[in-house]
C-alpha cells in the first residue's frame, strides 16, 4: 500500500508528524490559543471592574479622580484586546475549516472560539 501524496506529489507524513504538518491542525491550535487569550482578558476585565472599580464607585473617597481616568483607559484597552483576540480566534477557526483535511481540529476549536466571541460582547464601556 502506497502512502498518500499531497498536491505536489510528495508523500504525506502520517500519524502525529502528519498532524503537526497539516494546515488545519496548526490553524485550529492558533484559534484555541487566541480564544484562551480572549477568555483570560475577559477575566482580567471582570476582576478590574468588580474588585477595583466597583468599590471605588461606591466610596469615591477611596481613590482620587486622577487615578480613575487611567483605570478607565485600562478597561477600554482590555475591552479592545478581548474583542481583537475573539475575532482573530473566530477567523482562524473558519480558516481551519477551509484548510482541508483533517477537519476534526477545526471542530474542536469551534466551541471555544464561538464562546470567546460571545463573551467579548458582554462589555460595554
Amino acid at each position: 500500500m502506497e502512502p498518500e501524496a499531497d498536491e505536489a506529489g510528495a508523500p504525506r507524513a502520517s500519524g502525529w508528524r502528519g498532524l503537526w504538518q497539516s494546515r488545519s491542525f496548526t490553524r485550529a491550535l492558533v484559534s484555541l490559543g487566541l480564544s484562551a487569550a480572549a477568555m483570560n482578558t475577559c477575566d482580567l476585565y471582570s476582576h478590574l471592574e468588580w474588585k477595583v472599580m466597583n468599590p471605588v464607585l461606591n466610596k469615591p473617597a477611596l481613590m482620587a479622580v486622577e487615578m480613575q481616568v487611567p483605570l478607565e483607559a485600562l478597561m477600554e484597552g482590555l475591552e479592545r484586546m478581548e474583542r481583537v483576540f475573539a475575532w482573530l480566534g473566530l477567523g482562524f477557526m473558519v480558516w481551519a475549516f477551509r484548510s482541508g483535511t483533517p477537519q476534526w481540529p477545526a471542530w474542536v476549536a469551534l466551541l471555544p472560539a464561538v464562546f470567546a466571541w460571545i463573551a467579548a460582547w458582554h462589555i460595554y464601556v
